[in-house]
């Protein structure tokens, strides 16, 4: 299995050692393995792209959601957390490499704050740091309506998506994108980014935003705040979505593929 070509379109999101290694394995293994498993057919195409693996080799078997849609119930583990799901907030979600497009993120959120004068609203940021980021630099952009959480539990994620005005994922480069589907898991709109593997992902469920334009990605969040009913649609089929992505179904494709090459 592999999962994206991350390495050859984001290498600055990888240490030089880490990008030479995977770059010199990948091609070794699309070459040698008798059949490529990878998770969308925009990895697939990235694949191919890239010259990884020919088309003919390669299959493609969707990932399934593991987080729990039962969340309602679950109490927080920190006083802060209980405190932040009983206010207004939007949710990002993921580790904080650059194609997760932070920097314009937080570009927009001042936008949203200054433009439409939503002082009332906080941006919760869960996902583990790396190394671009700094504690200092951390701490330079923390300030009253910007909360970096850093590593949770899913318990505790679950309970974030399930309380957020909504997620906003304005990911640059995605082989699959898990964080939309556990949104809609529980009951979360998102707003995703138009390119790589999530309009093929989250197909019909999603507000899709320009994720290199922070006024589009201001302008989403705006629209979640102020049209409930653009969101009660979103969560709606955000639920039908989500089902189509299920581990039983995953293993049972990964299992075709394995029995097609055996025999």
């Amino acid at each position: 299995t592999i999962h994206d070509a991350s390495v050859f379109a984001c290498p600055n999101d990888f240490t030089k050692a880490f990008t030479l290694i995977y770059k010199f394995i990948l091609p070794q293994l699309g070459r040698k393995g008798l059949r490529i498993l990878t998770d969308s057919n925009f990895s697939k195409n990235e694949l191919v792209k890239y010259k990884i693996a020919p088309a003919d080799k390669i299959s493609v078997v969707y990932n399934g959601i593991s987080l729990s849609d039962q969340a309602a119930g679950i109490k927080p583990g920190n006083e802060n957390l209980s405190e932040l799901t009983n206010s207004l907030y939007f949710l990002f979600v993921g580790s904080l490499v650059p194609r997760k497009n932070l920097a314009r993120l937080l570009a927009a959120w001042r936008l949203l704050l200054s433009r439409y004068q939503e002082k009332a609203i906080k941006l919760y940021v869960a996902g583990g740091i790396y190394r671009h980021f700094t504690s200092q630099s951390l701490k330079d952009m923390r300030n009253e309506h910007i909360i970096f959480g850093g590593q949770v539990t899913d318990d505790e994620l679950a309970l974030l998506y399930r309380n957020a005005r909504g997620l906003v994922f304005p990911s640059l480069y995605e082989g699959f994108g898990h964080p939309p589907l556990e949104a809609m898991v529980c009951g979360c709109p998102v707003i995703v980014s138009e390119t790589a593997s999530l309009p093929e992902i989250c197909g019909a469920a999603a507000y899709y935003i320009n994720p290199y334009d922070i006024e589009t990605i201001a302008a989403g969040m705006y629209k979640f705040l102020v049209d409930n009913n653009l969101r009660q649609d979103l969560i709606q089929k955000g639920f039908a979505q989500a089902r189509h992505f299920a581990w039983a179904t995953c293993a049972r494709d990964t299992l075709t593929v394995f029995k097609q090459v055996l025999n």
